[in-house]
């Protein structure tokens, strides 16, 4: 199934049900997952909100968080930062928590 911005906003909506957010709101959550330059991993309900696990190229020391921080639609309420791998990093996973 190839998903398109409506059918992905359709999904969240669904997954995001217990949480009061508007159509405008799912609109602009679903346009930045399309319009993402990092890998997303994993989109998660927590307790801020939306939580989404972008992977990042490189290492803690070279990745730019601006580049993450531009796409958010909400406002940022938590970040946490991710080395993955055993001996090197593989890349980096950053962890956005955001609200509506």
């Amino acid at each position: 199934m190839k998903l398109d911005t409506n059918s992905l906003a359709k999904l969240l909506t669904r997954n995001l049900a217990e949480r009061k957010m508007s159509s405008k709101d799912m609109e602009l959550l679903s346009r930045s997952i399309f319009d993402s330059k990092h890998k997303i991993r994993r989109i998660d309900p927590c307790i801020y909100g939306i939580c989404i696990d972008y992977e990042v190229p490189g290492t803690i020391q070279s990745i730019n968080l601006n580049d993450i921080f531009a796409s958010v639609p909400g406002s940022i309420r938590n970040v946490d930062i991710f080395p993955e791998g055993i001996i090197e990093p593989d890349f980096v996973r950053v962890r956005v928590a955001q609200s509506f």
